[in-house]
């Protein structure tokens, strides 16, 4: 109700362990919140709804809310923030103006599958994993991001990377530690594309070929079209195209 409200006005909306995980959001706005939506050993869905202006936007503890077709834009810290063991599906998201756009802080094992978003224009992090965690990153496109993916997770614990398209970042993606399967993606015009580890099978490092800035379709005579995952296929057939509207 305020005039002029900020950034942690209120708490946000928190579902607990005794909540029933047949809850769902759907078409909300949710803003000026601490955390947006918390979910503590919960695991409601969140789909179709605006996450904006608030210091967290999703944050997931021991949970593994999916995230589905949402915006979620100017957070102050985190798009999405996972800790402790979380293995959500988060896909076909539109994560842009926060400091992170997906922040992986579990103590624990966890398995996101992380794909088909639109990730851009986050300053530190567009996608950070750490500890534990064995995520799937596919099918995602990443512009202009402080390090479009930032892999830290343990030894043993291996990273999936595939049929990405990352441009514009000061670093692509970056390896601290952790194992890593690289293939497929195409990582170009970043002021480092690599950091710690080496391109992958069937990468590569061209112009994608984006019909318009802000617009993350492929126009045709795009080297990432039928250059994706070949066991993936798109909706007319084709092998997949790389990018967050491929596969």
């Amino acid at each position: 109700s305020s005039a002029s409200p900020g950034r942690g006005s209120w708490s946000g909306i928190y579902f607990y362990d005794s909540s029933l995980d047949v809850s769902v959001i759907d078409h909300a706005v949710i803003e000026y919140a601490s955390r947006g939506l918390w979910c503590s050993k919960a695991h409601p869905a969140l789909r179709n709804s605006l996450l904006a202006n608030n210091l967290i936007a999703v944050y997931l503890s021991d949970s593994s809310s999916p995230i589905i077709g949402c915006i979620i834009r100017d957070n102050q810290d985190h798009g999405i923030y996972l800790e402790r063991s979380c293995s959500p599906w988060i896909a076909n998201n539109h994560i842009t103006r926060c400091n992170n756009g997906i922040y992986v802080n579990g103590s624990y094992e966890g398995n996101p599958t992380i794909r088909n978003n639109i990730i851009r224009n986050n300053v530190g992090y567009g996608i950070r994993v750490g500890s534990y965690y064995t995520p799937t990153i596919t099918f995602n496109t990443l512009d202009v991001d402080g390090i479009g993916i930032y892999l830290a997770t343990s030894s043993g614990h291996k990273s999936t990377l595939s049929s990405n398209i990352i441009t514009s970042c000061n670093i692509g993606i970056s390896r601290a530690h952790g194992d890593y399967t690289l293939s497929y993606n195409d990582i170009w015009n970043n002021q480092t594309n690599y950091s710690g580890l080496s391109a992958g099978s069937g990468d590569v490092s061209s112009n994608p070929l984006f019909v318009a800035s802000g617009d993350f379709h492929l126009q045709s005579g795009s080297p990432c079209i039928d250059a994706g995952d070949p066991f993936m296929l798109d909706g007319d057939g084709s092998r997949a195209d790389m990018g967050a509207y491929g596969g």
